[in-house]
């Protein structure tokens, strides 16, 4: 099936930027340019040569010691409207939303009201006995064995419209698992799904909610939010491919695997946050960004972020292409958000190879 297909790559890409650095389109290409004096003239030579500004584009920043050293947007975040794309433009972070969930567990886990071994049917125990021996960190690292709706079992017409509850009600109905749980590590986003239930019915809050009193709001990320069923993206940010709002041609309401937007602006602010434990204390970032499990296609996976030199996440949905990327032996940060479908998953990994050649990394 076409979708499953395009899903299925998509997936390989969320994660593995050095294995999927270009574009599955060979007619897509760029103008090779190499590392330059500065960071800045390094970066921009690239974007010169390979953007137009009225295209759809990109937002990237990047830190050193917590100083932005370099800060660009280019292109459109709506052709119709031709309105274009800065610092405080939200983006569909596609798979970036991940270590947010990841944070918001780990949160409650700080509080004592979760444990990494609680079971998943404490929380939701509306779904199958089947499922009594998933844990809660068994769904932070994809090794619950639950088929992922995107990719494993894709289907437009349950998909089109899809909300957390119905596809709770779904999974309620259809148990089966692919392995037996904590055997294996398979990526999941049926697992952060389920992840931004429990923060909900465990904290008394909507997951939007949440996050906003205890993430967003907190550290000044004022351009950030969930989307869902109420709330559609907002008027100015970025559209896919600059024109258009929908997955796959239509809408779908999911979050907690995806569906978080936000701003390179407040990613900045977020990087500093995390680094000085404001959102979780030392102790707990440390057991997240530990390998906690060696996923299919990944490699080494925490708690929400991959781990291989540094640790990260990268998103890739419906022509949204997305990094948060930590080197923090360097104490360097990559900060990249883009709309343009395959030629900007292609300056993804182009411009993160830039920044680790220039940086020797």
């Amino acid at each position: 099936m076409k979708t499953s297909l395009y899903v299925f790559i998509n997936l390989i890409c969320v994660l593995i930027l050095s294995a999927c650095g270009g574009s599955s389109d060979k007619s897509v290409s760029t103008n090779v340019t190499g590392v330059q004096d500065t960071i800045t003239s390094t970066i921009d030579t690239y974007l010169n040569a390979n953007s137009a500004p009225n295209e759809p584009g990109l937002s990237i920043i990047i830190k050193k010691d917590d100083v932005v050293v370099y800060q660009s947007n280019r292109g459109l975040a709506n052709k119709q409207t031709n309105t274009g794309i800065n610092s405080d433009t939200g983006f569909r972070l596609a798979s970036v939303s991940k270590p947010f969930t990841a944070l918001a567990i780990m949160q409650l886990y700080e509080q004592g009201l979760i444990s990494m071994e609680d079971k998943l049917l404490d929380y939701i125990p509306e779904l199958s006995s089947n499922w009594q021996a998933i844990t809660v960190e068994h769904l932070l690292t994809h090794r619950s064995g639950i088929p992922d709706f995107l990719n494993d079992i894709w289907s437009d017409k349950r998909n089109s419209g899809l909300t957390n509850q119905g596809l709770i009600q779904f999974f309620a109905k259809t148990p089966e698992l692919e392995f037996p749980p904590g055997s294996k590590g398979d990526y999941s986003n049926t697992g952060y799904v389920l992840l931004a239930e429990i923060v909900a019915r465990v904290s008394g809050l909507s997951f939007s909610e949440y996050m906003q009193q205890n993430i967003f709001t907190p550290i000044g990320m004022h351009n950030s939010y969930i989307t869902d069923e109420t709330t559609p993206l907002k008027m100015g940010d970025a559209l896919n491919f600059a024109d258009k709002d929908t997955y796959h041609g239509f809408k779908m309401y999911t979050y907690g695997s995806m569906a978080q937007v936000s701003s390179a602006n407040d990613l900045s602010k977020f990087t500093l946050a995390l680094k000085n434990h404001q959102i979780v204390n030392q102790q707990t970032l440390a057991l997240m960004i530990e390998p906690h499990a060696n996923l299919v296609n990944v490699g080494d996976y925490g708690y929400g972020f991959a781990i291989r030199d540094g640790f990260d996440h990268s998103g890739l949905w419906d022509s949204f292409n997305t990094l948060l990327r930590f080197y923090p032996e360097q104490e360097i940060e990559l900060i990249y958000l883009s709309n343009g479908g395959e030629v900007t998953d292609l300056h993804m990994s182009n411009i993160q190879k830039l920044v680790r050649d220039f940086y020797k990394l």
